[in-house]
Order: structure tokens, then sequence, then C-alpha cells
């Protein structure tokens, strides 16, 4: 156990230190509580499904993209088959998972302008991960998940779900073009703002965008929105 330890922390400095920061809830593998025997992560699994609570759903969200880096895969595609089976057999815990993902707030009014909040330097920005990447993530995740469909990545949980006829294909397709154009608006700010000297985040200002781009964003924003209503409808017995 000391080898894992070691291992563990030795893996968390790494990813500190290539840009990855130290998890604030300590969900790493320096912290002994996330290194389980397969057994041992069974049964954690086994708890979240059957008992959620928004701590555990917040923690399922993670491990539920678990993928196997090194080592046995075997023990990773086991572990995945058997609580796979158990999440898509329980609504309530799926409906818990479209509650959390419907926390998100789609900057976007009833009349197409987009709803912004001030950043630090007074300009009017919207965060691309918590409101428009990461409901992408969770509405794939909640319809994979509830369809027992074993991808783990984004997109290929998008396509499964179009392949299984489980989402319509134009649907899929629109939330992966969504996905994509917010996340290379996020890396071209990023890279801006890293050759300025500043420290990157994710608050993009519309007002740095063409007219074409901002049209863009609004229909990706659009998209989104229609995401989270199809989980309010399906998953959430109609509520947030």
């Amino acid at each position: 156990m000391e080898y894992y330890a070691r291992l563990g922390t030795r893996i968390s400095d790494l990813l500190d230190e290539c840009g990855f920061v130290y998890c604030n809830g300590g969900i790493m593998a320096k912290n002994a509580d996330q290194r389980l025997t397969a057994s041992a992560w069974r049964d954690r699994y086994a708890d979240w499904i059957e008992r959620p609570d928004e701590d555990r759903i917040l923690r399922a969200t993670i491990f539920f993209d678990m993928r196997c880096v090194h080592g046995q895969h075997r023990l990773v595609e086991e572990l995945r088959q058997d609580v796979i089976a158990k999440a898509s057999s329980s609504s309530i815990f799926a409906s818990y998972l479209a509650r959390d993902a419907l926390r998100s707030k789609v900057p976007l009014g009833i009349f197409r302008h987009l709803v912004l909040e001030s950043s630090a330097d007074g300009q009017k920005v919207f965060d691309a991960k918590a409101q428009a990447i990461m409901p992408i993530v969770d509405i794939a995740r909640t319809q994979a998940l509830a369809a027992g469909i074993t991808a783990t990545g984004t997109l290929e949980r998008l396509h499964a779900l179009a392949e299984a006829g489980r989402t319509d294909k134009g649907d899929a397709q629109s939330l992966e073009d969504a996905m994509l154009l917010v996340n290379e608006m996020r890396i071209h700010h990023q890279a801006e703002q890293l050759r300025n000297g500043a420290q990157p985040d994710n608050l993009i200002a519309p007002a740095t965008l063409s007219p074409l781009e901002r049209d863009y964003l609004k229909d990706a924003f659009k998209v989104v929105r229609s995401g989270l209503d199809s989980l309010r409808r399906n998953f959430a017995g109609g509520i947030a």
C-alpha cells in the first residue's frame, strides 16, 4: 500500500505541474480514500446509485467517466459493466443526475440576447466551461448511463446514443457541434491570455467576438438549452 501511496502522490504532483491543479475536494490519487480495491469500488458505486444525494451525484459525475490508462484493463471493464448495469436500472439515480445537470444557467434570453455577468475588470462575460461545455458533458453522461451505454467520452457518448436510437441523430450532432465551437473559442481565449502574460480562465467576453461568432454562440446556447429541457422532461420529472 505504501507503494501506491507514493505513486498516487507522484502522479498528482506531476499533473499539478502540468496545469491540472490539485482538486480542492481531494478527488485525486494522493488521497488514500481514492485508492481502493475493485470490490471496494463496486461497493462505493453501489452506494452512490442506490442512495443518491447531492454529494454522491457530484462524485458519480466524476467517477463514471473512469478510464484505464495502465495496468489490467479487464479490472476496469468489469467494474464499468457492473456499475453501468446498476445505473441504467435506476430511474431515481438518472433523475438525480438530470437535476444536477439542470443547475446550469444557460446565458441566453428568450429573445436570443446574451445574459452576461460582469468580470473583475468590468467586462460582460460568460463562463465557457460552466455554462456551455459542462452542460453538454452532463447531458451526454445522463442519457448514456440511463441507456446502459459504456462509452466515456462526451462525443463518443453522443455518437453511441444516436446509433442506438436513444437520441435524435440531428440533436446529437448539434450538441457535438456546439461543444466543439465553444471549446475552440475557449482555447483561443486562453492562448491569447497566455500570450499577454495573464492567467488563463474560462470567462469569454462576447464583445471580443465577431458578429458571426456571436450568432454561432447564440445557436450553441440554444442547442444546450434544448438538451437540458429534454433532460427535464425525460428524466427529472419535468422539474429542476
